[in-house]
């Protein structure tokens, strides 16, 4: 089985790619210099192809909002891109996305950021409600996959001594894969009609799954 260290590399690697993008985002908007920005073009591309492949499994930011800032990018507007690249960093670093909706517009007003976790002191950050990620395992399309966590949400109550988010995964596989890289999972659903093959990249998902002893087992497995 993958040991505690196996959990935080993906972390870690999450975040350093995050923080490369931030950076990235920022100088280029910033530079004029026609052959450093299209080397910085070419890593902004790198980062989100390589974010692409695990943001997935993570419910923040989401990947409607991962999405929108990839075609920010691709249309040029950089200062909008650095702004929610900026944002989105400093909530994975505080541990922000936690405790509240982080809001990834330009022309919004976060009223909440100087209160940032990281600057709690350990008994404000004490009283804060615990945090979790529900999996939900089902092979829906986007729209249906909106439905499904605008449900989680709905169901959430102020009295509630915990917060949640849903991440929605098409297959066992991908399943798996969250549940390795993903340490905010703490509970999974299994909708009906379970798929057992992920259409993700299977370089890294056989390097996890092969970490795990799980992929002979994968194979045996026959739907019912």
């Amino acid at each position: 089985m993958p040991s505690v260290n196996d959990y935080y590399s993906a972390v870690q690697l999450r975040a350093d790619q995050w923080s490369a993008l931030r950076e990235s985002a920022i100088s280029i908007k910033r530079e004029g210099n026609a052959r450093r920005v299209a080397r910085l073009q070419k890593r902004i591309e790198e980062l989100f192809e390589s974010l692409a492949l695990i943001e997935p499994f993570w419910a923040f930011p989401g990947m409607a909002a991962f999405d929108h800032m990839r075609r920010q990018f691709e249309h040029g507007n950089l200062d909008d891109l650095s702004f929610a690249v900026s944002r989105v960093t400093r909530a994975l670093t505080t541990g922000a996305y936690r405790r509240r909706h982080i809001p990834l517009e330009r022309d919004s007003i976060d009223q909440d950021e100087h209160e940032d976790e990281a600057l709690l002191s350990p008994e404000a950050r004490a009283l804060t409600k615990p945090y979790f990620e529900v999996l939900i395992v089902d092979s829906v399309n986007e729209h249906q996959e909106r439905w499904l966590k605008n449900n989680v949400t709905r169901m959430r109550r102020p009295e509630d001594p915990f917060i949640y988010e849903a991440v929605v995964v098409p297959s066992l596989e991908d399943a798996l894969l969250a549940v390795l890289i993903n340490h905010n999972i703490q509970a999974i659903v299994v909708r009906p009609g379970l798929v057992l093959k992920s259409r993700a990249d299977q370089a890294t998902l056989n390097r996890y799954l092969n970490r795990a002893r799980g992929q002979e087992e994968i194979e045996a497995l026959q739907p019912e």
